[in-house]
């Protein structure tokens, strides 16, 4: 007769068989969880807030074109002339000051329309407001790129005599602000990626 390992002091293990209900190790590392794909639902739910998204973009940079080349040139000279008033300085000045705060608000609403959880409508309002200050971004590039074909009384040489020095300061203040915004993305992207992997290091150490 063979005798009862439990009663010589073994354990179910040393007779090399495995107890009913013993649980299973998973494969991979201890209490890693498999990641599960997101359902059709989340699927289409991602691709229409992007659709919306691209939609939302679209209709900002379509309108400010619209705005700032077709609509906006006679009013806004008239505000470059009353502000330059003959002076260059005061012309880069102020084009430095238009090119910055421009391109920041611009990169603001930008920020806001890619906001996850940002309602549809809202993207789509957020794009078109995205025109008001792309438009003086928009004429001073057309400025730019017709000043050479510029004749007496049309909106180039009407920027070029009155408003000396807004051009350069618009270049000037946009540089500085994209390079300001290019900045604030990458620390941000460095921040994130620094918490994801103090997080996963302290998963790791719990487990």
């Amino acid at each position: 007769m063979s005798e009862d390992p439990t009663r010589s002091g073994g354990t179910p293990h040393d007779s090399g068989v495995e107890p009913k209900g013993s649980a299973v190790e998973p494969k991979g590392s201890p209490g890693q969880v498999e990641p599960r794909e997101p359902s059709f639902g989340a699927r289409a739910a991602e691709s229409g807030r992007r659709a919306v998204t691209a939609v939302a973009i679209a209709a900002g940079l379509i309108a400010a074109v619209l705005l700032g080349w077709f609509l906006f040139g006679e009013w806004w000279i008239s505000v470059v002339r009353q502000r330059v008033d003959g002076s260059a300085f005061s012309g880069f000045a102020f084009g430095l000051t238009v090119g910055f705060i421009a391109t920041v608000l611009a990169a603001i609403l930008v920020r806001f329309i890619l906001v996850r959880r940002m309602p549809g409508f809202l993207r789509v309002v957020l794009g078109v407001l995205l025109a008001v200050p792309l438009a003086p971004l928009v004429f001073s590039l057309r400025i730019a790129m017709n000043k050479s074909s510029g004749k007496p009384g049309s909106l180039e040489y009407q920027m070029l005599v009155d408003g000396r020095g807004y051009q350069s300061g618009v270049f000037f203040g946009t540089l500085v602000a994209l390079l300001i915004v290019v900045a604030v993305v990458w620390w941000g992207i460095s921040r994130r990626k620094a918490r994801a992997e103090d997080r996963a290091h302290v998963s790791d150490t719990q487990h």
